[in-house]
């Protein structure tokens, strides 16, 4: 049995643009093992309904993907038809219908990430029919969901935008929030939320998301990949998010008891990025490794 790792492979680049995704697996999972999802305003008595993805639950699944930007093959397709019914915030209190895109910047077990030292989120946008897009930064320490924001007018035609992470006139909360500090330190998730205040004349339409970056900013540097083979009371598999340079040690527990085995590296394609060879007893294995980036497994195979 292969023990599979999910691990965010990162070549390590001071200052440099970290590919949160580039979509390309079709998967709705990013290089930081967090989870890509939808949601609207039914929640609140709205009617707005997802047209891509798991329209009662809002995962993503293949509706999801769309063409890509620059020749490649997949971006991440958001669709969506607004509802005729105004959702509730309490007691006479209502707001335009609205639909969001969620990509969470934290791995499962974990409920913020340290982005401390990003400078800019971007990506390449296009859509159907010009929609204006609310690009939201959503940290733990905003509890009203004022989330820090900026909007954007996206057009039918591929255009990099990209979101200076710094609090002013442009990227701010909205007026009727309590006002905090922006806390990078607290990143939770990005979120393109579209509201039919804001196009008013708009029935639904569907946003293609590329190449979504965070720039001046890479996962921190680890010691190592420590993992065993999982026996019935054990998970088979677990998301964790490491970044690494040129070299990679993967402590192999008791995958080497008894018998020898291999490590292998791949792509969520499958295509092998790297692999080493381990014997019986062998406490760790190093794998050289660089120039990659996004989602990748690391599989410990025992020898037949």
């Amino acid at each position: 049995m292969a023990f599979i790792l999910f691990v965010a492979a990162a070549a390590t680049q001071a200052q440099s643009d970290f590919l949160l995704s580039d979509f390309e697996s079709g998967a709705g999972t990013n290089a930081l093992g967090g989870y890509s999802y939808f949601f609207g305003d039914a929640g609140s008595g709205g009617n707005s309904r997802i047209t891509t993805g798991d329209s009662i639950n809002g995962y993503w699944d293949a509706s999801s993907v769309g063409e890509g930007y620059g020749g490649s093959e997949h971006s991440g397709r958001f669709g969506w038809v607004f509802g005729d019914k105004h959702p509730t915030c309490g007691t006479g209190c209502t707001y335009d219908p609205e639909v969001n895109m969620v990509t969470e910047f934290f791995s499962a077990g974990d409920t913020v990430r340290n982005l401390s030292g990003a400078t800019h989120i971007r990506f390449h946008a296009k859509a159907n029919t010009p929609v204006k897009v609310s690009v939201l930064v959503r940290t733990a320490n905003v509890r009203d969901y004022a989330y820090y924001r900026q909007e954007i007018e996206v057009t039918q035609n591929w255009k990099e935008f990209s979101v200076a992470l710094l609090a002013s006139n442009t990227f701010s909360q909205p007026s009727w929030g309590a006002h905090v500090p922006f806390e990078l330190s607290q990143a939770q998730s990005l979120q393109w939320q579209v509201s039919k205040g804001s196009n008013a004349a708009m029935a639904g339409d569907t946003l293609l998301i590329d190449d979504l970056k965070i720039a001046g900013w890479n996962p921190p540097q680890p010691d190592g990949i420590h993992a065993a083979v999982p026996d019935r009371t054990r998970n088979r598999s677990r998301f964790v998010t490491l970044g690494f340079s040129d070299h990679l040690s993967v402590s192999l527990g008791d995958a080497s008891v008894g018998h020898g085995g291999e490590v292998l590296i791949q792509d969520l394609r499958g295509r092998i990025l790297a692999q080493s060879a381990y014997h019986a007893g062998q406490s760790t294995t190093e794998i050289s490794l660089s120039g990659h980036n996004g989602l990748a497994t690391v599989r410990m195979v025992p020898s037949r």
